[in-house]
């Protein structure tokens, strides 16, 4: 228990230079975003108000309200509100600010219905707050630019801001510095726990126990550390624990100073609830995360004097103390009604309609009242009524009811209501018996939880065996003593544990006949123990401890806070990071950083002062700062195991509230919000970059591990998806209208205009066809093409729309079945989802499909920026358009990693609004915040090519690889990857759901897709141009990458003119060759595959294949077993060979074929319009069981030498092959044995001489032959077939 007297001490607002901490450099460069002025000075700003727009409530009603372009929305009316953020000086704390010089406009009568019965002002309403970003403060101002008149109401259109920054004192509390050292870093070390308040006894066998060797053990040498129990304060400026105090014991050893058998010490040990007096009450606070307070035992020396406690013995007494304050409470937690927040509720009252709460207080004083508390929450959907009543029976008949009102049934709505009850009386007895009876008769359905019932007395100073602690809040006076009068029956010791490191034995006088009495100050709230040292309690078992010192770390760049389980996955990433970034780092357990910054007891608020030791310290030293923190281990909203198969294995940040879902959320930013004026606040700024890995087994950390590794150091990982970034938008429905795709189109847009070496692809759902099944609304030609782009990779993904912790959309586009079947190890994409919870990973009993994006070992995503609760549109779009903006937005020569991104995405988004504030901390990083996107590092220079192209032109193209000073780098050696595209098209969605047509742009027409050598840093290709392109001009793209193996580059070219025909076309009327095979082109008409085969054509033609795809029926198609209402168009499958415009490959995969025979055909058109078609057949087997086709040998009849070859369904896997050669009446004559690697699925050839086993040579005939395959895990076919040998 831990008791705290709060005292108010107004001051003001300000927090003065000592509060604007400096912050690391990453945070600093917020000050270079263009969202933020330097200038804290006048500015002015127009409006650009436009119709009113639409908007989905939580509640599925529509909302149409007023709006102006860029406006943030407040509250259930959606009331836009507009937000500048400006640099300030380091010492302002706030600021004033007025609108001046504004033009002003009546909204018309339409518009004023929308705002009415919203309440507005009748002044334009100006908000500010001063946060500090690194070096910078800044200032965020927020105005409402609507208002009520007389004369009705009034809009801004244009104004300024003229902004005045105000300095202030500093708030004063704690200074940032720490102890150098923790005395846990030498010496032998056991941790031992209690569970509630009383005095406990360590005996010379307990000590033995914990494997200490008591032999000549020395009592002066025993000491034991810890802190007082309890949450840790949540603001920065409060104090908290700074390392381990040495707590106060008294060692009973017949003073011969020994510790021998028999003897033993008293302490006084707590649970983990704290009461606090405040207006005359005592209030408890059980703490959310844990319940045992820990202590930590050594006997080694660790310096100074042993902490023992002393007799107080004060005099000169001027009242007498004969009664004191009593308290005690009833909570249970049992239930998180929401699987949210860090609030509990207990017993649940519906078909139980009543509870009885016993409490009883002996020897009560009936002249003073006692006051009885409830708090309960109550939930009944769409129906008033219900209610709660609290009585006393034994206290009179008074009793106190509160009625409810109802909550809603929609996504988001609150989850159940508040109530509270107190009964004050002059009690009668002791027994102060609680009932809580709910009534549900207007709402059979509604329930209610308990959340606390607790009580305030007087009771007479007698002694309650075997253990009792006292105060007297009324016997306070500054520099008097006062006499307290205890019975009791038994020998007691009183102790005054007000601060358990300097707890004082009372001196008493008097006995069990008369009492005992003590003198002790009044000057402050003190609390008192009485106990019988004969009935001490023990402390839980004891473990030993190893060694640590947290303390002692300094310029530390790069932390990992990991469960146990995963610590060698995170020693081998931190390894990697200080290879290859040169990043110092610490890896560090929760139990450790608990150990020395909140007494051994879990408490998130341990790790931040963890991070903010590291952040300040390196202040004063000059040294380095934290620029990333990774939480190696899943996260929970069960902080204390009460959920089966619990996932807390690094906690997460809760808020308290667990009754809202929008309210109420997770959140990882907390251990990054450094500075003094800093606490829990959701406008606060983040530090450092933050991610969390969600692993829950070695087995997830060994994935996601390898996943990370490979992306950052394998060059298979080079490709041309490196180029893309993809956007898919949910359809469009009557409340959000074409926002998703609107929001989507602004974002690219963005990338078009910082980065246009990247090209944009969009899978808008409203342009697939919708179908309706059994299932409802589904868009399969869109989920398909998103597995599509996803195994063609992506530098990005964003997508924006409807979601939830089980995928995407409505229509279900993207379930969890689909994203375990993703195969894109070497492609992986940054996902970017605008949506709700799709990555709530706190929750035990489910893995959200976000995270299984990031789980997934064989591909998905390299990490997720991700929701973790419900979202809002406008904030979503705000905050996705400060990451596009800070993602492709270098910092000094470098693309940012995905923690500063992340970090300065959250700085950049900062806003008084509650809502949009909520909304920022709601987003996570799922990955490793120190590990950069696969930006392709060099550039790419197009030097040569004509200003203008035509149809069946042939064009020449040069360029070169420049180095980081724009030169030719003569040391690139390797391949580029031209992509050329024809004019940007118009495109429209199919209006699915009639809401109307969405217009949109997408340069996606090929005109050649190729692969050339780059030799000393130049290259060159040619293409011919085709007779598809669209004939009217406008600018083409030339998307360029490249690759040598180590290093690659990218690079843009728009400045020539595509359109019109040749003025001297190629003339050519034969179309192009292909073979066409499944797999590789080992592959024969009718061959085996597994489920998943691949598609692969070579193809050839004299002047190049057409990919434009504007023609009508001129695309690359294929069509599998005749379905021609699917055809595949596979433009984007096409690869030319290196160095030729002429020849190429089509390879497509396909994905969970049916088991059996299928067909193929292939159809393509040279650039002349010319078609040519190809057809094949084969045999789908399941891979689940290995299957041998088409086994032989050639020649057959032979003479002196044949190849054996079979065809299986394990590409990729070893094989162990045995061909086993017998007469035909069954005598073995030879044997070949081999083990095989097959990329494909055909093996061959394995060539035998015609020989026996003695290599004479056999006679000929007809003989059998069986092959036996054997795969690693144990899998086994075979099969028998004949040959002829003539000789």
């Amino acid at each position: 228990m831990r008791f705290t007297l709060l005292i108010f001490i107004f001051c003001t607002l300000s927090m003065a230079s000592a509060l604007a901490q400096s912050k690391s450099s990453e945070a600093a460069r917020v000050a270079e975003n263009k969202d933020v002025r330097s200038d804290a000075v006048a500015a002015d700003f127009t409006l650009e108000w436009t119709n009113p727009k639409t908007h989905n409530g939580l509640d599925g009603t529509v909302i149409n309200q007023v709006y102006f372009e860029g406006a943030g929305l407040k509250g259930p009316k959606m009331i836009p509100y507009f937000v500048d953020r400006i640099r300030c000086a380091q010492p302002t704390s706030a600021l004033v600010v007025q609108i001046s010089n504004s033009i002003i406009e009546k909204v018309s009568q339409e518009e004023a219905v929308l705002i009415d019965g919203v309440s507005i002002s009748n002044d334009f309403q100006v908000s500010s707050i001063v946060r500090s970003a690194g070096e910078e403060r800044i200032g965020v101002i927020t105005v409402v630019p609507l208002r009520k008149t007389s004369t009705g109401v009034e809009r801004l259109v244009s104004f300024d801001l003229d902004v005045t920054e105000v300095e202030g004192s500093s708030r004063g509390g704690r200074s940032n510095s720490w102890k150098d050292n923790s005395v846990l870093n030498s010496g032998s070390w056991y941790k031992i726990g209690t569970a509630e308040d009383g005095i406990y006894k360590v005996t010379q066998s307990y000590i033995k126990s914990l494997g200490i060797d008591v032999n000549g053990l020395t009592s002066n040498r025993i000491r034991l550390f810890g802190t007082k129990g309890g949450t840790l304060p949540k603001e920065n400026i409060e104090v908290r624990p700074d390392d381990l105090d040495e707590m106060s014991i008294s060692v009973v050893d017949g003073n011969d100073g020994s510790f021998d058998k028999g003897d033993y010490f008293l302490f006084f040990g707590e649970d983990q609830v704290t009461w606090t007096y405040f207006n005359e009450q005592y209030k408890h606070d059980l703490n959310p995360y844990a319940d045992t307070v820990y202590y930590f035992l050594t006997v080694d020396d660790v310096g100074g004097a042993p902490n023992r406690i002393s007799n107080n013995s004060v005099s000169g007494s001027s009242t007498t103390i004969s009664h004191y304050d009593y308290y005690a409470f009833h909570e249970e937690e049992s239930a998180n009604l929401i699987k949210s927040g860090r609030k509990w509720y207990g017993e649940q009252l519906g078909i139980v309609p009543s509870l009885d709460f016993g409490f009883t207080v002996p020897e009560i004083d009936v002249n003073s009242n006692a006051k009885v508390i409830s708090k309960f929450v109550g939930r009944s959907v769409n129906k008033n009524g219900t209610s709660m009543r609290m009585a006393l029976p034994n206290q009179g008949s008074e009793s106190k009811s509160f009625e409810f009102n109802s909550v809603g049934n929609y996504y988001g709505a609150l989850h159940a209501r508040e109530g509270q009850l107190s009964i004050s009386v002059k009690p009668t007895s002791g027994n102060m018996l609680t009932k809580l009876e709910f009534d549900r008769s207007a709402n059979t359905q509604a329930q209610a939880w308990i959340d606390y019932v607790e009580i305030n007395a007087r009771r007479k100073l007698s002694f309650l065996s075997p253990f009792m602690s006292f105060r007297d809040a009324q016997s306070i006076e500054d520099g008097q003593i006062g006499t307290f009068q205890l019975s009791s029956t038994e020998n007691v010791e009183v102790w005054d544990v007000t601060t358990n490191s300097n707890i004082q034995r009372m001196v008493l006088s008097g006995g069990v006949v008369n009492g005992f009495e003590f003198d002790g100050d009044l000057s402050v709230l003190r609390e008192y123990v009485a106990f019988n040292p004969e009935s001490a309690l023990t402390p839980v078992k004891g473990r030993a401890v190893s060694n640590q010192n947290l303390h002692a770390l300094a310029n530390i760049e790069y932390v990992i806070v990991a469960h146990p389980a995963f610590l060698p996955q995170a020693e081998r990433l931190a390894e990697f990071h200080e290879v290859n970034d040169g990043l110092t780092y610490a890896v560090i357990t929760p139990a450790q950083i608990y150990n020395e910054f909140s007494g051994g007891a879990q408490d998130v608020t341990a790790i931040k002062e963890f991070m903010r030791m590291l952040y300040h310290e390196a202040d004063s030293s000059s040294g380095l700062k934290p620029r990333y923190l990774l939480l190696f281990g899943d996260g929970s909203y069960d902080y204390k195991d009460r959920v089966s198969g619990n996932s807390n294995f690094v906690p997460t940040y809760q808020t308290k509230n667990s009754l809202t879902p929008t309210g109420s959320i997770a959140t990882d930013d907390y251990y990054g919000l450094m500075d003094d004026d800093e606490g829990e606040g959701n406008a606060d700024f983040l530090d450092f970059g933050i991610g969390r890995l969600t692993v829950r087994s070695k087995k997830e950390a060994d994935d996601v591990l390898n996943k990370i590794i490979n992306y950052a150091d394998n060059s298979r990982t080079f490709g041309e998806w490196r180029n893309w970034v993809a956007y898919v938008a949910d359809d469009a429905d009557p409340g959000d209208g074409h926002t998703f795709m609107r929001d989507c189109d602004g974002l690219a847009d963005l990338i078009n205009d910082a980065a246009s070496e990247y090209n944009i692809s969009k899978l808008y759902m409203d342009s697939y066809r919708q179908e309706t099944g059994s299932g409802g609304e589904r868009y399969p030609e869109g989920s398909a093409a998103i597995t599509q782009q996803m195994e063609k990779g992506a530098l990005m993904m964003y997508y924006i729309g409807h979601g939830g912790e089980l995928g995407w959309a409505h229509e279900r586009i993207l379930e969890v079945s689909a994203i375990n079947k993703w195969e894109n190890l070497d492609n992986l994409p940054l996902l970017i989802t605008a949506t709700c919870e799709f990555s709530r990973f706190d929750d035990p009993r489910r893995t959200s499909a976000g995270e299984y994006a990031l789980l997934n070992p064989s591909g998905g995503s390299i990490a997720l920026l991700s929701t973790t609760r419900a979202v809002y549109a406008s904030p979503n779009l705000t905050l996705s358009t400060e990451f596009t903006l800070s993602a492709f937005d270098k910092i000094g020569s470098e693309w940012p990693t995905l923690g500063e991104i992340m970090m300065l995405t959250k700085v950049n988004t900062l806003d008084t609004n509650l809502n949009a504030a909520l909304n920022s901390r709601t987003f996570a990083l799922l990955g490793d915040p120190a590990l950069r996107l696969a930006y392709p590092e060099l550039s790419i220079v197009i030097t040569d090519m004509p200003d203008t192209v035509k149809a069946l032109d042939k064009v020449k193209v040069k360029g070169f690889v420049a180095d980081f000073d724009g030169s030719v780098m003569e040391s690139f050696n390797g391949f580029a990857y031209p992509t050329v595209f024809d004019k940007i098209d118009d495109l429209q969605t199919l209006n699915n759901d009639g809401v109307g047509v969405y217009d949109y742009k997408e340069q996606r027409s090929l005109v050649f897709k190729g692969k050339s050598s780059v030799i000393n840093g130049e290259f060159e290709f040619e293409f011919v141009v085709p007779k598809d392109i669209k004939r009217p001009y406008g600018f083409g793209k030339v998307s360029l990458y490249a690759e040598n193996g180590t290093i690659d580059a990218n690079g843009a070219y728009s400045d020539f003119v595509i359109g019109g025909l040749s003025d001297n076309p190629i003339v050519d009327e034969e179309g192009p060759q292909i073979d066409l095979y499944m797999n590789d082109n080992k592959f024969i008409f009718g061959g085996l595959t597994d489920e998943n085969p691949d598609l692969y054509a070579e193809v050839w033609d004299d002047n190049g294949i057409n990919m434009v795809g504007t023609g009508i029926g001129h695309d690359i198609t294929a069509v599998l077993d005749k379905n021609t209402s699917h055809t595949l168009v596979l433009n984007d499958y096409y690869e030319a060979n290196v160095d030729s415009y002429q020849g190429g490959k089509v390879i497509y995969p396909f994905n969970e074929l049916q088991e059996g025979k299928h067909s193929l055909r292939l159809q393509l058109w040279d650039v002349n319009n010319n078609p040519a078609d190809a057809f094949t057949e084969f045999v789908v087997a399941n891979s689940e069981d290995l299957a041998l086709e088409h086994v032989l040998n050639y020649p057959n009849p032979f003479t002196t030498n044949t190849d054996f070859y079979f065809e299986h369904n394990k590409p990729g896997q070893n094989l162990d092959v045995r061909i086993e050669v017998f007469t035909v009446s069954g005598k073995l004559v030879k044997t070949l044995d081999g083990q095989f690697i097959s990329d494909g699925f055909r093996v061959g050839p394995i060539n035998w001489n015609g020989l026996d086993e003695y290599n004479d040579l056999l006679g000929k005939g007809v003989y059998l032959y069986k092959v036996k395959v054997k795969t690693q895990l144990g899998e086994v076919a075979e099969t028998y077939e004949r040959l002829v040998l003539l000789n």
